[in-house]
């Protein structure tokens, strides 16, 4: 059963996770700038549009897993979740470089959908299962870890606005 993220576990009140969630805003951005750079089936700019979201997804990627994956590496309910989207992270990462101007472009579609529903899935199932599993003391890490690291905008200690975030969670693994 699926309920709002806001009543199940408290992930929009978790300052690692606003920030994380907020990173998730910005690669959906990106992600719509590829889309529409494809649809208007111009090269340079789909180039320009990839290599903005590869800079973004990379630098996000290396929070998450600096941060959240760490800190729940020593869960073992949580670590093949964990090692699969640390995973797709490198997959995603490789595909993304790989795509230059988008000389196929129903691919690169195919990839935004991967890449969103990535995003989806860390939202829905892993911070919330983090919110109900981490301690404070790795709660203090990670916003630590936030708060002095650039996020994707290039600013640190944002988090980035959670508006655009998902509206539902499981947190079930």
């Amino acid at each position: 059963m699926e309920v709002p993220v806001c009543t199940y576990c408290g992930c929009d009140e978790e300052p690692a996770i606003q920030s994380l969630r907020g990173e998730h805003a910005t690669i959906e951005e990106r992600i719509g700038a590829v889309v529409s750079a494809v649809e208007h089936g111009s090269p340079d700019k789909v180039q320009a549009a990839v290599a903005n979201l590869v800079s973004v997804f990379a630098l996000h990627s290396g929070r998450e897993e600096e941060g959240l994956f760490a800190e729940l590496g020593g869960d073992t309910a949580a670590s093949g979740e964990v090692d699969r989207l640390r995973g797709e992270h490198r997959e995603l990462l490789a595909r993304l470089a790989a795509q230059g101007t988008g000389e196929r472009p129903e691919e690169l579609l195919r990839l935004m959908a991967q890449l969103s529903h990535h995003a989806d899935t860390e939202d829905t199932d892993l911070f919330p299962y983090a919110m109900q599993s981490l301690s404070s003391g790795s709660w203090e890490r990670l916003r630590e870890l936030m708060a002095g690291a650039p996020g994707p905008s290039g600013q640190s200690g944002e988090p980035a606005e959670s508006g655009s975030a998902r509206e539902t969670c499981t947190g079930e693994y």
